[in-house]
């Protein structure tokens, strides 16, 4: 007992003393005093989806300070409001930082769901920061890309003497100590290009650039290029996965073992990591394709998530059934609170007992308000059976204010979305106009649906006219016009 105690003592102090320092990062944002930042990460590189690491509100003189416990280099993303910003940071290290922008701009935290620029800047400038290199790095491959149409020699014409002059300027001389890090992002940057050249032998870079010792999951660069080449996999002609017998079993048994054995009879997924990540990037893929059965698609990675060996790739699976659960039919929209132009709190649960049409937009987007006159013209004759509603994105609720006084036309319920930044996350509301359809129990039937100006008076007359209703416009994913008569 006394030996068991003992050696647990030294592991506990062994921990101790070898724990990381957390990550200091202290900043300057006065534009946003009194807001909230709040830094994410990529949770994995195939689904790209955001983990909300910490949220902390600025001061009134706009200074902060976060901390947080990172163990490996990360690649983070400062969001205030809708401004968005990114930093790679190493652990154990301290970061003094300030936010600037491209072009003036009045009121930055008023900007509302688009993209102005905004760059982070890190005051206590060393080059030996992986931050720093990784920022002149692809500064200096941006300027050779560009100068001389080097792109173009590179991608149109397979030029091998510019390819050999980009890998010069990419393994340059960048000092010592550069590490792990560092070294896969150049290896990859620069593999990206050289793939290019490949096209007609991508056994070529293959064989040269996946192997089981350099497979960096969290590498930026090295999933970029990981992503690109086994993009549609199962359609690509470098593929010897039988593209018959892939979709056979998906939408006939479908059986986890046999796919996954299927895919292993192609020689490039020999090697279990690779064929367990071409798994799930080719089952992201196939959700939104026609061709496999959905619901099969679902069950396969629910399987594999609950029997694979490697924690980064159930996480990559989760992560993929819930960007499909936020994009397909099925899911009620939650119910986050809304503001009216008066002040009061509205919730979408309130309209009951019609479907729901939420048109997402910002009083200065063109399209948007459009769409808006669009929608005018359809309440007349389907004002019994659907409830139209707008939201606004708009940071400046005065904007909504005067945007309603000037359209006294636009007379159904126009509310601001209270700044819930959980709803923009959650469907992933960022290039607008956008809309969604929602039936009488609150479930999503369409996501993104339909514009007022385009087809949606069809999809508005196939469900409520059509005899036949063809239901089968919203499974899940789909996107199609809905058929002529």
């Amino acid at each position: 007992m006394r030996k068991i105690f003992v050696s647990l003592f030294f592991i506990l102090l062994t921990k101790f003393i070898f724990a990381y320092e957390p990550v200091t990062i202290i900043g300057k944002a006065p534009f946003a005093a009194n807001q909230t930042l709040r830094l994410y990460q990529y949770d994995d590189l195939i689904t790209y989806k955001k983990l909300l690491l910490k949220s902390v509100v600025i001061d009134k003189e706009g200074d902060f300070k976060v901390t947080l416990d990172l163990t490996r280099p990360t690649y983070l993303m400062f969001i205030i409001n809708f401004l968005e910003s990114e930093l790679y940071v190493e652990p154990q290290k301290k970061y003094n930082i300030h936010f600037e922008f491209l072009t003036k701009i009045d009121n930055p935290s008023e900007v509302s769901a688009k993209e102005i620029p905004m760059l982070t800047i890190v005051d206590n400038d060393k080059f030996e920061e992986l931050n720093q290199r990784i920022n002149i790095l692809e500064n200096a491959v941006t300027e050779f890309l560009i100068k001389d149409n080097n792109f173009k020699k590179i991608y149109f014409r397979s030029d091998k003497k510019q390819l050999d002059s980009l890998q010069m300027l990419i393994f340059g001389d960048w000092g010592q100590n550069l590490g792990d890090y560092f070294r896969t992002y150049q290896k990859y940057t620069f593999a990206t290009y050289e793939n290019i050249i490949y096209s007609k032998n991508p056994d070529s870079a293959f064989v040269k650039y996946f192997n089981e010792r350099d497979f960096a999951v969290e590498n930026t660069a090295f999933m970029i290029f990981f992503n690109t080449y086994f993009e549609n996999y199962y359609d690509n002609p470098v593929s010897k996965i039988p593209i018959v017998e892939f979709k056979r079993i998906i939408n006939e048994e479908p059986d986890l073992k046999k796919l996954i054995d299927l895919m292993g009879k192609d020689p490039a997924l020999k090697n279990e990591i690779i064929r367990e990540m071409v798994f799930i990037k080719m089952l992201h893929n196939a959700f939104s394709d026609d061709r496999f059965n959905f619901e099969n698609t679902v069950n396969l990675l629910y399987d594999f998530a609950e029997t694979t060996k490697f924690p980064d790739h159930k996480k990559m699976a989760l992560n993929t059934l819930a960007l499909i659960k936020t994009k397909v039919s099925g899911k009620k929209l939650l119910d986050f609170p809304l503001k009216n132009i008066n002040g009061s709190i509205t919730k979408l649960s309130e309209y009951k007992d019609k479907y729901l049409y939420i048109h997402f937009f910002t009083t200065d987007c063109n399209s948007c308000v459009r769409e808006m006159f669009g929608i005018q013209k359809l309440i007349p004759e389907y004002a019994d059976s659907v409830q139209f509603i707008s939201i606004s994105l708009d940071m400046n609720t005065a904007k909504l204010f005067h945007f309603v006084n000037k359209f006294p036309q636009f007379n159904w319920p126009i509310v601001n979305f209270a700044s819930n930044f959980d709803m923009i996350e959650e469907y992933g509301l960022k290039g607008l106009p956008l809309n969604m359809i929602l039936d009488k129990s609150g479930n999503i039937i369409s996501f993104p649906a339909p514009n007022a100006e385009g087809i949606l008076a069809q999809v508005l007359n196939i469900i409520f006219k059509d005899k036949y209703r063809h239901k089968s416009w919203f499974d899940p994913g789909h996107t199609r016009v809905p058929p002529k008569k």
